[in-house]
């Protein structure tokens, strides 16, 4: 996910904003966003994620704004597992570019910044040797205020920057560790076009491994044992043309919603960003929050759909059994959703297995 800062001057951002977007994911160079129109919106969505009837749902149109209303066939159903579910949905050629799961912490000193750095030399720097610095990115805080009040976005504006986020890559850059002050994530990406997505299981099993590696590190150093607050689990996908789509204005040949446009206005593209109630019987215990934007690939002319899926929210407990745990049931809710608003004839292309 994202959040903005205030760039300080002579910073670099994006024209009539000066705002920058700090983000836990990477942005491969080149890839270039699309305006977006508007239109109304029904989608489809699994019966164990529902939209709390309140919660803000946006959808972008250049000049203007529009309304999108939800579907949720067969009502809400608690999502979680006593053990992880190793395979919900398989595809021989997923449009997955990026998974991040991440937690964020305290219970540790929160100037850690040099700290962080000699646990990289020390313990990393064989597997990691690639060292970049990026701005501090914050999750925004899932909370569910009573009343029916739309939750706020968290921001941070300011021109003092705090401590620096460490990105930690491995040789060929598909493994990044981020390293800050108060927040952990472990990144696999697609670098290469044959790249291929190692799955869930092994995804989990890097963010375990390097997180105990961190929290025994700080513990031994007398920094204090991390409790984590808050989890995020994010898939980001490129969906680009096929046998089924060719032009932004097939929105609906790739997602499984309909989409009614005054028959003299056709839609030419369309973006859309809605926010998901994850529910444990009645108890909402995070969000899910989905984003369609349009763009274009790094040639600047062929069309994609850029798919993000992120699942935020507290863990059951403070350690990293619960963050798993909470990182196993965001990437269920992830899987099912992904399904549930692209259609067949994606699947079909992207090779779904029975």
């Amino acid at each position: 996910m994202f959040q903005l800062r205030r760039l300080p001057a002579g910073g670099v951002a994006a024209a009539t904003t000066r705002l920058e977007v700090v983000r836990n994911y990477s942005i491969p160079p080149g890839l270039v966003a699309s305006v977006r129109p508007s239109c109304r919106l029904i989608v489809p969505l699994p019966a164990s994620v529902t939209r709390l009837a309140e919660e803000t749902v946006k959808l972008g149109k250049k000049g203007g704004s529009a309304v999108c209303s939800c579907q949720s066939e067969g009502g809400e159903a608690p999502v979680g597992r006593a053990t992880v579910i190793e395979t919900i949905v398989t595809f021989t050629n997923p449009p997955v570019v990026e998974v991040v799961a991440g937690v964020a912490f305290d219970g540790v000193d929160p100037l850690l910044g040099p700290m962080l750095a000699a646990f990289w030399k020390e313990q990393l720097r064989d597997r990691f040797p690639v060292v970049q610095h990026q701005p501090p990115y914050t999750p925004p805080v899932e909370q569910f205020p009573t009343g029916g009040a739309v939750p706020g976005l968290s921001f941070e504006f300011g021109l003092a920057l705090p401590a620096s986020r460490l990105w930690v890559q491995s040789r060929d850059g598909q493994e990044l560790l981020q390293l800050q002050p108060g927040y952990f994530a472990c990144n696999w990406r697609k670098v290469q076009p044959s790249g291929e997505y190692d799955r869930w299981l092994k995804r989990r099993s890097a963010f375990k491994r390097w997180f105990e590696m961190l929290s025994d590190y700080l513990v031994a150093e007398g920094n204090g044992q991390p409790k984590v607050t808050q989890c995020e689990v994010t898939y980001v996908n490129h969906i680009r043309p096929g046998a089924s789509w060719s032009r932004h204005s097939e929105f609906n040949k790739v997602f499984a919603v309909t989409a009614s446009t005054p028959a003299d206005y056709p839609p030419e593209q369309i973006s859309t960003e809605l926010q998901l109630a994850l529910v444990d019987g009645d108890q909402a215990y995070g969000r899910l929050h989905i984003k369609i934007l349009p763009a274009f690939d790094r040639d600047g002319k062929t069309p994609l759909y850029v798919l993000e899926l992120t699942a935020r929210g507290a863990p059951s407990d403070d350690g990293v059994g619960g963050a798993t745990a909470f990182l196993d049931r965001g990437r269920e809710a992830i899987d099912r959703t992904f399904v549930a608003i692209t259609t067949g004839a994606m699947h079909l292309d992207w090779g779904m297995v029975p």
